[in-house]
C-alpha cells in the first residue's frame, strides 16, 4: 500500500479524472460498493481500501488507458489478497476487472472504504 489518509474525503480533483462520458462520477465510491455487492460475497473480506482515481492502463496489453479506481481487501480466511479495477462510462461502472499480478493495483494512493460494508 502506497499511502493512506485515514478519515479524509476523496480528492477534490475527482471530477477532473477523465472527461465527458469517461469522467469518474462524484458518487464513484457508492457505485463501486454496489457493483461489488452484486459480484462477490462481501462477508468474505475485511479492511477494504479504495484507491484515489487515476488514469491508468486497464488492459493486459497496455493499450487501454482510462480513468479508474482499484479496490482491495483482506480475505477473512486467508489467501491471496484480491484486487478489482473499476472503469466508468456515462456516470456508471462500465467494467469490473480482476487484474493479473502484472496489471495489478500497486503503487496507488489508498483510502479506507467503509462503503464496502454499508451495502448502499
Amino acid at each position: 500500500m502506497h499511502s493512506e489518509s485515514a478519515g479524509t474525503a476523496p480528492s477534490a480533483d475527482v471530477g477532473r479524472k477523465g472527461t465527458g462520458a469517461n469522467a469518474i462520477p462524484s458518487n464513484y465510491r457508492q457505485l463501486v460498493a454496489r457493483k461489488l455487492a452484486t459480484a462477490i460475497d462481501l462477508n468474505a473480506f475485511r479492511d477494504p481500501k479504495i484507491s484515489t482515481p487515476v488514469e491508468r492502463n486497464v488492459s493486459e496489453f497496455g493499450f487501454d488507458v482510462q480513468p479508474s479506481v482499484c479496490v482491495q481487501a483482506v480475505p477473512v480466511h486467508g489467501g491471496e489478497y484480491p484486487a478489482w479495477i473499476f472503469v466508468f462510462q456515462n456516470g456508471q461502472v462500465s467494467k469490473m476487472i480482476v487484474p493479473s499480478r502484472m496489471l495489478g493495483c500497486r503503487g496507488l494512493d489508498w483510502l479506507p472504504f467503509p462503503e464496502f460494508n454499508s451495502r448502499t
